[in-house]
């Protein structure tokens, strides 16, 4: 995936959880999830931003579980992926460590949560789903 892909990506991620949080209001008693639960309309138009981020190469999907947020990744089956893909990921991940940590804080705030308390984690995967590299982010 290009910087500018995944970076565009993020952006779009962070302003949907930004816009559907702020409208819950932080407290600081309630996880990520709670939050969108709390509003039925919130996950799916995340989970819709996510998939509209995906191309002819791969889907994008969104995990939220308690203060775990995952983006994940799906190479279409009819990407061929060089033998080093994995390290070439990992290695973009690594690049933008700081961009995702400050996401991480930036949903801190927005819950009410001490700094360190969500994670923001980017998963790719192949075509079957094996994971090919991984990386979770916390505010520092």
């Amino acid at each position: 995936m290009k910087k500018r892909s995944m970076k565009a990506f993020v952006c779009a991620t962070v302003m949907a959880l930004s816009m559907m949080v702020t409208a819950c209001g932080g407290s600081g008693s309630k996880t990520l999830e709670d939050y969108m639960k709390e509003d039925a309309t919130a996950e799916q138009q995340l989970q819709e931003q996510a998939a509209a981020q995906g191309n002819d190469q791969m889907d994008m999907a969104i995990e939220i579980k308690g203060n775990d947020v995952v983006c994940i990744a799906t190479f279409k089956d009819t990407v061929e992926l060089p033998d080093d893909a994995a390290d070439t990921l990992s290695a973009g991940m690594e690049q933008l460590g700081s961009a995702f940590s400050g996401i991480a804080g930036t949903l801190d705030d927005m819950i009410g949560a001490e700094k360190g308390t969500v994670s923001y984690g980017i998963r790719y995967c192949d075509a079957s789903g094996n994971v090919l590299a991984e990386a979770t982010f916390r505010a520092e």
